[in-house]
């Protein structure tokens, strides 16, 4: 009995802790705000944080601090790609319908400087790209945080039917970054929008 008593806070930590869950591979994955695409190998899909909106899923395949895939579907004009407090002092910037793809660019620098608090945010690269079979858009960036790690980033996505779609990509610069940029762009190969 008293095993138990000693166990039970432990028990409750434990079982409040968010947890991971596997996207498994060659399976398309749940629609995320009608952006679907069809992972070749496993993922762990991030549990949902504060800032997350509905239409956003978080992927790692090594941790968060190491590699992730953000998946964006279907942002609407006049929605921000992350959930914001209305009397935050830095705003990530709205999506709106008529923007430029550098427009877009600097919608997600924003989400990396004050989301992330990403210090030294260089994108550079955009041209154009199919996403998802329609006309898009892609880049990539460096960018650092407060814990001094350099990191890569590519951004890829397309505005359709009024709405932002896109894929983020970033890991730390050295290793993780090479290694899984090739079932990145895999992954992104196979974005489709329903709906």
């Amino acid at each position: 009995m008293r095993l138990m008593f000693r166990l039970l806070p432990l028990l409750l930590v434990v079982g409040c802790t968010p947890q991971y869950s596997i996207v498994y591979p060659n399976i398309a994955a749940a629609p995320v705000g009608g952006l679907q695409v069809s992972p070749d190998t496993a993922w762990n899909r991030a549990p949902k944080g504060a800032a997350d909106t509905a239409i956003a899923q978080v992927w790692t395949l090594n941790g968060e601090g190491l590699d992730r895939v953000v998946l964006i579907g279907g942002t609407r004009d006049g929605e921000s790609i992350v959930r914001q407090k209305a009397r935050a002092g830095a705003q990530v910037p709205v999506f709106r319908t008529n923007m430029a793809a550098q427009d877009v660019v600097s919608i997600i620098e924003s989400y990396y400087r004050i989301g992330a608090g990403a210090q030294d945010f260089r994108p550079h690269g955009l041209a154009p790209q199919v996403f998802a079979g329609r006309p898009g858009f892609g880049f990539e960036y460096d960018y650092t945080l407060a814990d001094s790690v350099r990191r890569k980033g590519r951004a890829a996505g397309a505005i359709a039917g009024g709405r932002l779609y896109l894929i983020l990509f970033d890991a730390a610069a050295t290793h993780y970054f090479a290694a899984a940029s090739p079932g990145v762009a895999r992954l992104v190969a196979t974005a489709r929008l329903s709906g």
